[in-house]
């Protein structure tokens, strides 16, 4: 008896770890009986992690490209202080949902490894190095079925970068005053961090959107046959916590109060 609870309690660990359940952040979608039958019609509970890891993964080189590009534009910083050779490096989403009707990606772990030009008289050998360490965080906000309107959309896609690092390399006393101007710009007034989150936006806002609401649409003719069909109450919940799960049902008749009305009297 102590064996098969033991190898019972094992095997639900493995589920409950299991990457199928793990990296779950999707859509199911059942239609309801009056007799409360339940057919699942839609069942792709990993469908909104596979679209955003994969339009990240397919636009991450252009993302790494524009805001190098933006980084090393001259005299950025201040008069006589340029970027270059600029390297960045974006890390790995993690995604979950937040709530039925909306996920979050947040992506750690980002890199960007540049030179300084000085305003000195210095040559290139007293160029400051600089290494910033950033992380971004993405929402995305659907609009989910209803009696009215039986369709999932995409309603916005948010970008910000909540957290940076700057750590200076090669300073030295001469050029010092490089590192404070490069981490006023970046830490202290935000205006670098704003830079790269206006050159993830157009990816990680307009491009998702689009994708995500294209995907969507095929889900979204499932939807409008039910609620044509008859099963025009939606109930919104989750499963696994990762998984919003619509349930059409058929709304229920209005009860009759058995008593006939009395014409109204001259």
């Amino acid at each position: 008896m102590t064996s098969f609870r033991f190898s019972s309690f094992v095997m639900t660990c493995l589920l409950l770890a299991s990457p199928a359940l793990a990296m779950a952040q999707g859509f199911q979608i059942d239609k309801v009986l009056s007799n409360g039958l339940v057919t699942t019609v839609v069942n792709d509970p990993a469908m909104i992690r596979n679209i955003l890891v994969n339009e990240f993964n397919a636009k991450k080189g252009k993302m790494q490209d524009a805001i190098r590009l933006q980084l090393g534009a001259g005299n950025l910083i201040a008069k006589g202080v340029t970027l270059y050779n600029v390297n960045v490096q974006i890390g790995t989403p993690q995604i979950k949902f937040l709530s039925t009707n909306q996920v979050e990606m947040v992506i750690n772990g980002n890199h960007l490894y540049a030179k300084s030009t000085t305003p000195t008289s210095l040559g290139k050998w007293a160029d400051p190095a600089f290494e910033l360490n950033f992380n971004v965080r993405g929402v995305v906000t659907f609009s989910l079925p209803t009696r009215t309107d039986p369709r999932i959309l995409v309603t916005s896609a948010v970008v910000e970068v909540p957290w940076a690092q700057l750590k200076s390399r090669n300073v030295t006393g001469g050029v010092a005053m490089v590192a404070a101007l490069a981490t006023n710009f970046f830490i202290k007034t935000f205006k670098g961090r704003d830079l790269i989150k206006e050159k993830l936006t157009p990816f990680l806002s307009r491009d998702l959107t689009s994708s995500l609401n294209s995907r969507l649409a095929p889900i979204n003719t499932t939807l409008r046959s039910l609620a044509s069909n008859g099963f025009k109450n939606p109930e919104i919940s989750k499963l696994n916590d990762q998984v919003t799960r619509i349930m059409m049902k058929v709304p229920k008749p209005i009860k009759s109060t058995g008593k006939a009305k009395v014409p109204a009297t001259k």
